[in-house]
């Protein structure tokens, strides 16, 4: 989860040029002075000089990316900023990513009216000191680099906002410095494991000169600007095991990412931060999730994937505002109150979990969501409509189950389910009481090993949509055609050879029918002539201008995935 400032400007004018040795005349259109004297000896010098770039102008400003750059130092083997750029001192972007940098030239603080700079994935040893004389900087990504300490001159960044240092290896030490940024919103420390192995990675040195304030010299780092000023932090992927004290003091975060840790519970310090919305603790190690009363009653957003989840328990007053809760990829097998009882959830994602047990919740949301369900059986998923609280279902099934099992025994008179998908359920009919789904507009049961397809859709007066494909239909009922509202019936990849007569006297002309990669005949055989039975090719031309099906007569059988 990516907590940084984005710009997302309306582009006006989009470029892209290129410059060589001997062809630079596109650089000249970017320069208010393109006439100096030597202004162009280091592209003339280097026969193999080569860039590559785009500008975009936009309402807030001129952005350059350099897409390719071949201006190789000969002593140090590493590429060399163009210097050119340097006289473009109307840009607000640069964008510097993956070209081999190691240092930036002294003309770089020209670039004064700079607003963000990427320099992420170069070879930066060192924090490059030009980037301080650049005041208006406000956004600035170093992450992917190998410098190892972030150096007391950050200060001068008076209005830096978002710093993203994250993946830079090497990173041992963080200037004090950093956190007096009172302007500083969003920190992404992501990747530096070297930094966090102490548990202490503050440096004590403080820089001072005759502009800048001293506070806390005397190593006192109790009140730091940027503790009450920062939002978001990102410090994912850095084998803790304990959340750091020092971050407590970030007492108005919003935004925390500490997923890719060692976590084995939700750290208790996190009910210190009493206005985050979103949490991120994915990839973590924790077996056992107990929220317990009161906590995080403000958070909006908590992602738990991937954490190797067995029990979940959470308070009855806990997580009262939540609307997005992602459990994916974990170990639960149970689904209850737990989740249900989360009453401003709209976004619930639980998928990769296969569930043995859904505890009967009777409950009604006024909002319902979407859920996705992995279930060890059909047998299931009854208790699931105990729950009015879901506008789209998609289930699929790991096993099959021989019983009789009314899947839908359970569902309230005004169930608000309008997408229903049990594809992959192994089924071999659909139950005749799903006529209780009457704001059902969606069904699909594509996947199983259905035969006959009969018309247990009366009443239903909301239905737009029936897929039924791959499945082993050979048989369908006259009066599936009479569906008023249904709009689109999917057929394909079925065993159909003869279709109703009674599809010639269809009323609805609206429904578009897919018969594809089904064996549908020709002509019909003699002997075993059915009057309640045609082919293809005696469906009425009025009624298969709707029909999709395969006119080649080349045919065969789809290998079956039901075994």
């Amino acid at each position: 989860m990516n907590f940084l400032l984005v710009f997302s400007p309306i582009l006006v004018n989009c470029n892209r040029y290129k410059i060589t040795h001997s062809n630079y005349d596109s650089i000249k259109r970017l320069i208010p002075k393109p006439y100096k004297i030597g202004l162009y000896d280091e592209i003339i010098k280097n026969p193999d000089f080569l860039c590559s770039f785009k500008v975009n102008e936009n309402e807030y400003g001129k952005e350059i990316k350099i897409i390719e750059l071949n201006n190789i130092d000969l002593e140090i083997g590493n590429n060399l900023f163009p210097e050119i750029f340097c006289e473009c001192n109307d840009i607000k972007r640069l964008l510097l990513t993956s070209l081999a940098l190691t240092k930036l030239p002294n003309q770089f603080e020209k670039l004064q009216e700079l607003e963000e700079l990427n320099l992420s994935d170069n070879e930066f040893k060192e924090f490059p000191q030009v980037i301080f004389s650049l005041l208006k900087l406000k956004i600035l990504y170093l992450d992917f680099n190998k410098f190892d300490m972030i150096p007391p001159e950050i200060i001068r960044l008076n209005n830096l906002e978002a710093l993203s240092i994250g993946y830079c290896y090497n990173l041992i030490n963080i200037n004090p410095n950093l956190y007096k940024l009172k302007n500083l919103k969003e920190l992404n420390l992501s990747s530096n494991r070297l930094l966090f192995e102490n548990n202490d990675f503050i440096s004590c040195s403080v820089y001072s000169d005759n502009h800048y304030s001293t506070e806390n010299e005397n190593n006192n780092y109790t009140d730091f600007a940027s503790y009450k000023s920062l939002k978001k932090v990102i410090i994912r992927n850095n084998n803790l095991s304990m959340f750091l004290k020092f971050f407590c003091n970030f007492i108005n975060l919003e935004g925390l990412n500490i997923s890719g840790n060692l976590f084995e519970e939700v750290p208790h310090e996190l009910q210190s931060f009493s206005n985050l919305k979103i949490l991120d603790i994915s990839y973590s190690h924790i077996k056992n999730l107990i929220i317990k009363n009161g906590m995080f009653n403000n958070l909006l957003v908590l992602n738990l994937y991937s954490c190797g989840i067995t029990e979940l328990s959470i308070s009855d007053n806990a997580l009262q505002n939540l609307e997005t809760l992602d459990l994916e990829y974990n170990n639960l097998s149970k689904l209850d109150r737990n989740i249900f009882q989360l009453k401003r959830l709209k976004n619930l994602s639980i998928y990769e979990n296969i569930f043995t047990e859904i505890e009967k919740f009777p409950c009604e949301k006024d909002d319902p969501i979407k859920l996705c369900l992995i279930l060890k059986d059909i047998s299931v998923l009854p208790n699931i409509f105990y729950f009015n609280g879901i506008n789209k279902l998609i289930v699929t099934c790991k096993e099959r189950n021989n019983n009789e099992i009314d899947i839908f025994e359970y569902v309230p008179t005004n169930l608000k389910t309008k997408y229903l998908d049990l594809s992959d359920c192994f089924l071999i009919n659909i139950p005749h009481n799903i006529s209780k789904l009457i704001n059902l507009e969606t069904f699909k049961v594509a996947f199983n090993r259905i035969i006959i397809l009969e018309n247990v859709f009366v009443g239903m007066t909301s239905l737009k949509s029936l897929d039924l494909s791959f499945n082993r239909i050979t048989n369908i009922d006259r009066s599936i055609f009479d569906i008023a509202t249904l709009e689109i019936l999917d057929l394909s990849s079925n065993r159909i050879e003869l279709l109703p007569s009674n599809i010639n006297n269809m009323r609805n002309r609206n429904l578009q029918i897919n018969l594809c990669s089904n064996p549908l005949q020709a002509e019909i055989d003699i002997n075993s002539f059915n009057s309640r039975l045609i082919s293809i090719e005696q469906v009425n031309e009025n009624i298969l201008r709707n029909i999709i099906y395969d006119r080649t007569g080349a045919f065969r059988f789809p290998e079956d995935i039901n075994l």
